[in-house]
């Protein structure tokens, strides 16, 4: 039986008061109304009117507050994760944009033998970026194999601040890293921002750290 009166009401409340990935988002609510859905139908079972048996059911299942509150971070949760996965495949791509970047900077693949010995440092800098890239992809990695295991054990609400935190922290820390890698190499290869393949790449990086970061603020908000 579609549910309707206060169970309706309940779950439009409900709906209102939750803000996260719209896929979990719909899973939790319709999760929500098959358990409300099932127990009003029970107490018809039992003698009690439509609107008893609603009544029923919600004050059974719990005050929306409180029940926004569990929803809201198991959204968090989901939308923590779902950042770090999207700062793995980020960091995957930037690894090897700034390879080639490293190898446009050093001139290997210009022909220019004394390139890669005149410009060190630059050469240098933008392998430690490609480094720091692998680095924190390990990182994630371990990140998300940690909570896959530790999952059950920590509740939502801790797991999506640890989440939130972790995000905040990688984002700016590998952010950061790629801005003063550019800067390097501007200064000492201000020629090589000129070519073609190196507006590509830091074009790219911009658009995939804007997003990045974008993703982290929103973890702040849920």
């Amino acid at each position: 039986m579609a549910c309707s009166g206060m169970i309706e009401d309940y779950l439009v409340a409900l709906n209102r008061r939750l803000s996260g990935p719209g896929s979990v988002k719909s899973e939790l609510l319709a999760e929500i109304r098959h358990s409300l859905d099932d127990a009003a139908e029970a107490y018809r079972d039992g003698g009690f009117s439509e609107a008893d048996a609603q009544h029923r059911a919600v004050v059974e299942f719990g005050r929306v507050e409180l029940v926004a509150e569990e929803c809201q971070a198991e959204l968090a949760v989901s939308h923590g994760l779902g950042t770090v996965r999207t700062l793995l495949a980020a960091t995957v791509l930037l690894v090897a944009l700034w390879e080639c970047g490293r190898r446009l900077i050093t001139g290997h693949w210009s022909g220019a033998v004394t390139a890669a010995q005149d410009t060190p440092l630059a050469g240098l800098a933008f392998g430690a970026a490609a480094l720091s890239g692998i680095v924190l992809a390990v990182i994630v990695l371990a990140v998300l194999l940690v909570v896959r295991v530790m999952s059950r054990r920590i509740s939502p609400r801790v797991l999506s601040t640890m989440l939130t935190r972790f995000n905040m922290v990688a984002i700016l820390s590998y952010g950061t890293t790629l801005f003063l890698v550019c800067g390097l190499g501007m200064y000492y290869r201000p020629e090589a921002f000129h070519d073609a393949g190196m507006v590509i790449v830091m074009s790219v990086t911009s658009l995939v750290m804007s997003r990045l970061g974008w993703l982290a603020m929103q973890s702040l908000r849920l």
